[in-house]
């Protein structure tokens, strides 16, 4: 493996927070060869061992392609805050961002298949800001065309996750995934032919003033 691999995996795995000892456990996978992946003379990562370390990150709230941990090619990895109808406890000497949350549960909780991110980014500006979360219902299959022209909170077929204008593609199953904001300088402002495997209209939006 490459000098450069071995640092984006080993920065990959800091940026969720895990320890190579966690993240063996947690997810199955053999220490050694997590060490052997992040040594400057180890082997090349496989393509399948690539895509469990993806879907690991995941599950840990950090988006990052095979391509960027791979190759270096794409976005670089981004820590998001994906909830999917969790609940938070009750306390009764709460701050504003302990309301929002709750305001985000008691959402989640009344609907099923929900999905909710907090931006990261500026490329919905003016509509949502950086920071600010947003939530809508999962819808899945061929309903998905019914989100053209809608701003969805999507997941793409390499579970990447990410928010942006839905359009048509050059095929009837593909689609063309814009940011709104033409002065974002977010990398790429557009994903072409993308594939989808959930889309959720945004319905809901919870602003954090800073």
């Amino acid at each position: 493996m490459s000098n450069d691999q071995a640092k984006r995996l080993k920065l990959l795995r800091k940026i969720s927070g895990l320890t190579i000892h966690q993240l063996s456990t947690k997810y199955n996978l053999s220490e050694s060869t997590i060490k052997y992946w992040e040594s400057e003379s180890g082997g090349k990562i496989s393509e399948k061992g690539a895509h469990k370390i993806i879907e690991a990150m995941r599950k840990e709230g950090v988006q990052c392609s095979s391509h960027w941990l791979l190759q270096g090619i794409g976005a670089y990895p981004q820590l998001i805050d994906v909830r999917v109808g969790s609940t938070l406890p009750l306390n009764e000497n709460i701050s504003d961002e302990m309301q929002l949350n709750r305001e985000i549960d008691f959402f989640c909780q009344q609907n099923q298949n929900v999905i909710t991110i907090t931006l990261t980014d500026d490329s919905l500006e003016p509509l949502f800001s950086n920071q600010d979360t947003v939530g809508g219902i999962r819808i899945f299959s061929d309903d998905i065309k019914k989100c053209i022209g809608k701003i969805c909170i999507i997941e793409t077929e390499d579970n990447q996750i990410v928010v942006k204008k839905i359009l048509q593609g050059e095929k009837p199953d593909l689609y063309h995934l814009y940011s709104i904001n033409p002065l974002s300088t977010i990398n790429p402002p557009i994903i072409t032919n993308a594939t989808i495997k959930s889309a959720a209209p945004v319905t809901r939006v919870w602003k954090r003033y800073l």
